[in-house]
């Protein structure tokens, strides 16, 4: 333990030693050994959890569109709850604020919450739950990952840059996994480049990418083929 001038008390006089055992419930157990008076042990009183999360989940319930719901056991001086959203590198940012049902943020009964999060692109999202006490503090809640997958069979997000000098990129992402074809045409119906061919992974954002400087100035159409799908897309060259 470690040493130190434990000072005058009514129990303890003189010098002694000090251990601390912290246990599995957020406790902290402090030994006191004084050279006088024998041995002493105190345990702190465990802070109560702001909100006790029983679950958090996401439905995909129509084109776009995740239905987020999350339970909670308990809440203690809760003002409510901040709506997170996340896709790829993007950053962080709010969607909506559910304050607490609960009456002044304190309740030992299960609540639950509800939040509809719309206008979602094709892919994988994530979601959190930062959560605000009444007193200003704030806790998140783990990260939960939902995967939108377009209603239709595939869904192009477009090509860019358009018109194209350069390299232009089209986007797409398809509802079930299978062999595509990008092909690039001219306004005569001839294919002139074949720019992907082969499997893809429904639900999962593809990127197929055009070098413009090999095709001369012009209108083109990129057309992505499946089974049972055919998206056509203009796209016209500058050079």
């Amino acid at each position: 333990g470690q040493t130190s001038d434990l000072g005058d008390t009514e129990q303890f006089q003189g010098n002694g030693d000090v251990d601390v055992r912290v246990n599995d419930d957020a406790t902290a157990t402090f030994f006191f050994l004084s050279t006088n008076n024998g041995i002493a042990a105190f345990t702190t009183t465990a802070a109560p959890l702001p909100v006790e999360l029983a679950s958090f989940d996401g439905t995909h319930i129509r084109s776009g569109a995740i239905q987020l719901t999350w339970t909670t056991a308990s809440e203690t001086n809760n003002a409510g709850f901040r709506i997170q959203h996340q896709q790829g590198e993007g950053g962080w940012t709010n969607l909506g604020l559910r304050e607490s049902k609960a009456e002044n943020g304190t309740t030992t009964e299960a609540q639950a919450y509800r939040f509809m999060a719309a206008d979602l692109s094709p892919g994988k999202h994530q979601f959190r739950l930062k959560q605000k006490d009444l007193d200003g503090g704030e806790t998140f809640s783990e990260t939960l990952e939902v995967n939108v997958r377009p209603e239709d069979p595939i869904a192009v997000q477009g090509v860019s840059p358009n018109p194209v000098q350069g390299a232009s990129t089209l986007r797409f992402t398809t509802r079930e996994s299978g062999s595509v074809t990008v092909g690039l045409y001219d306004v005569l119906g001839r294919q002139v480049k074949t720019l992907h061919k082969g499997r893809v992974t429904g639900g999962q954002p593809q990127q197929v990418t055009l070098d413009a400087s090999t095709v001369s100035s012009g209108v083109y159409f990129l057309r992505v083929k499946g089974e049972g799908f055919t998206k056509t897309r203009r796209l016209t060259v500058v050079q």
